[in-house]
């Protein structure tokens, strides 16, 4: 279980106490929200706005290879050595000649201007019991055992 998983654990209290079992949850909605997030996973829709940047953008360290395959994908060509036309750069070209500021400048106009908004998919991370997938592979492994005891008498 990871750090956030083990953190949200220890705020964990007993509900209710019957014969059959044992009711868990959090008194706090905020670790509540967190849970059910972590458990279940999450799609959520972020704006530039909910962005907010701590402190000033990096301009001295050199672009990521990530950046580098981003600007190749989106068609970025440079002028190379003694050649008077364009040419795309390798990986290597640009993450030693470009810092992360030039480069995310490059690709937000080659991308035609920054993004308004983008999805992100937050995976579920089952902590607490099981998921509905992991009960539909027991279920069918259940009646595929009894199928086959039925089938044996």
């Amino acid at each position: 279980m990871g750090k956030m998983l083990s953190g949200l654990a220890k705020h964990l209290v007993v509900k209710d106490i019957t014969e059959t079992g044992v009711t868990v949850g959090w008194n706090n909605g905020r670790y509540a929200g967190m849970a059910r997030v972590q458990h279940t996973g999450d799609r959520r829709t972020m704006t530039k706005k909910q962005l907010s940047v701590a402190g000033e953008p990096d301009t001295e360290s050199l672009a990521t290879r990530r950046q580098a395959r981003a600007l190749i994908d989106a068609g970025y060509k440079a002028r190379w050595g003694n050649f008077r036309g364009l040419r795309t750069p390798s990986i290597k070209w640009i993450t030693e000649n470009l810092t992360i500021a030039k480069a995310s400048i490059i690709l937000r106009v080659l991308r035609g201007g920054p993004k308004e908004s983008w999805e992100i998919n937050l995976p579920a991370r089952s902590f607490l019991g099981i998921t509905d997938m992991d009960m539909d592979q027991l279920r069918e492994q259940a009646l595929a055992l009894i199928e086959q005891a039925i089938n044996e008498q």
